[in-house]
C-alpha cells in the first residue's frame, strides 16, 4: 500500500480543512473525502479497515496512522 509523506499529507489536510469550510463537513469526513480526492487508490484500501475515519471521527488517528509513512 502506498503510504503519503508529510509533504503530501499537508496538502490533504489543506483539502480537508477546504471541504470542511465549504461542504460542512465532519472531520473524519473531510479528511477521508480530500484523501480519496487526491489519492483515492489509498483511501479505498482503508474504505473497510478499522482505520476508516469517514463515519467515525474517533478513528482519525488511526487513519493518519495508517496514511503516513
Amino acid at each position: 500500500m502506498q503510504k503519503l509523506t508529510l509533504e503530501e499529507f499537508g496538502l490533504v489536510m489543506q483539502h480537508a480543512l477546504s471541504n470542511q469550510y465549504h461542504f460542512n463537513q465532519r472531520h473524519g469526513q473531510s479528511i477521508f473525502n480530500a484523501t480519496y480526492e487526491l489519492f483515492p487508490e489509498l483511501a479505498d484500501s482503508l474504505r473497510t479497515t478499522g482505520a476508516g475515519c469517514f463515519y467515525n471521527d474517533n478513528k482519525i488517528i488511526h487513519f493518519v496512522n495508517a496514511i503516513l509513512e
